[in-house]
């Protein structure tokens, strides 16, 4: 149940100006460390704003492939970091909103020149809130299942247990579904919720528990998602070896396997193609190829012909970069070399006065740029090719002799 609040446009004129006071890049030479910082290493699974009470714990993790944890820290004691462990990708910090303290805060991530941040509202009239991606009861036979998505905001760090006949399952009920954390991204939680029971008609809801405040009250539960038996037969229940969202360059393709599904397609249409590879067994493999723009996306849903089932959301991405040169080489100064590059709109010297760049020619997804050896004899500089919104990819290191 979503709530809504005053908005204090005090308060939010002065974090929005502490958070701009916070974004900038750094350009050094490719000599630095802070050059490799143009190639970006660096972000934050949370990058809207949270909010939360006082006492509240949040999660959240850095993913950057340096080999030591980022430093950590909040522009003030409204809030306080603190590191936690080694994930996949990154490291996991732990964010504690202090007791009697209200108003902004800016948590800031920093590595090798790099700064990622993210504000913090704490309120101690603010509770929790919860948004679910499903309002209505989804209806599933005995084995099968359905990923719901929530955006959770306070209470602390939440816990997703089941509602079955108005009141929480009590221990050792089986109840009539299971329930299971798959994901976490930043607020972003994705729940399983497969079922167990057999009687059609049923119900059991969705209940998010949290450590500062439990909802006892079923319009509050059934907000957040629920499910409802149907009937059906208990064969096995519909597969996919892919379930996480992802993106997919432009221009590419990804296989899926498919297990207990006849169908398989994208609830949008224009964005990827889908065309069946093969089947064996109950087993069947899907390709599906970027045909839209970057930035466009579309769910894909698997069914057996009595449910349908979402399995994952794809994004179209940028265009996979590509150079024709990614050794090391020399040219002679005052000498020129041309670059043939695939999917890339820009391509520049990491450090300045080495090396001039100029694009030759586009055709199609193919870029040619020539670069002249302007510097000393002896200077070196790496060459990154990018496009819009996306790191920088160096192609190699060229030097002048």
């Amino acid at each position: 149940m979503k709530r809504f609040h005053k908005i204090n446009f005090k308060v939010l004129s002065a974090v929005l100006s502490l958070t701009l006071l916070f974004l900038g890049f750094t350009l050094e030479t490719e000599q630095t460390v802070a050059a490799a910082a143009s190639v970006k290493n660096l972000r934050l699974d949370t990058t809207v704003e949270y909010k939360c009470r006082q006492g509240d714990e949040y999660r959240f993790v850095a993913y950057t492939s340096s080999p030591t944890p980022p430093a950590a820290s909040a522009s003030n004691d409204v809030v306080s970091v603190k590191y936690q462990r080694k994930v996949a990708g990154g490291y996991e910090y732990l964010m504690t909103a202090a007791e009697y303290k209200n108003g902004y805060s800016l948590v800031r991530v920093t590595s090798g020149g790099e700064t990622a941040s993210f504000p913090v509202l704490v309120d101690y009239t603010f509770t929790h809130s919860v948004e679910s991606d499903t309002h209505q009861l989804v209806s599933l036979a005995k084995g099968e299942s359905y990923t719901f998505k929530f955006r959770i905001m306070g209470g602390g760090e939440p816990e997703f247990v089941q509602m079955y006949q108005a009141v929480p399952v009590a221990a050792g009920d089986p109840g009539i579904m299971k329930v299971q954390l798959v994901k976490k991204d930043g607020p972003d939680y994705y729940v399983k919720a497969t079922a167990t029971g057999s009687k059609v008609g049923e119900e059991a809801y969705v209940c998010i528990q949290f450590p500062n405040s439990h909802l006892t009250t079923i319009p509050s539960y059934s907000s957040y998602g629920g499910i409802k038996i149907k009937a059906g037969a208990s064969a096995a229940p519909m597969k996919s070896d892919t379930t996480a969202d992802f993106t997919l360059a432009k221009g590419t393709g990804y296989l899926f396997k498919i297990t207990g599904a006849s169908k398989f397609v994208p609830g949008t249409g224009g964005v990827f193609s889908t065309m069946l590879v093969s089947r064996s067994g109950g087993d069947s493999f899907y390709r599906v190829t970027t045909v839209g723009q970057p930035g466009q996306q579309a769910g894909f849903y698997m069914s057996n012909g009595t449910t349908t089932q979402r399995v994952c959301i794809v994004t179209v991405g940028a265009p996979a970069m590509k150079s024709d040169t990614t050794s090391n080489f020399s040219v002679v100064r005052g000498g020129s070399y041309t670059f043939k590059l695939s999917g890339a709109t820009n391509f520049v010297a990491g450090s300045p006065g080495v090396f001039k760049t100029q694009l030759v020619k586009r055709i199609s997804n193919d870029s040619f740029y020539k670069i002249t050896a302007v510097g000393k004899i002896g200077s070196c500089s790496g060459l990154y090719m990018s496009v819009p919104g996306q790191p920088a990819i160096r192609a190699c290191i060229v030097s002048i002799k």
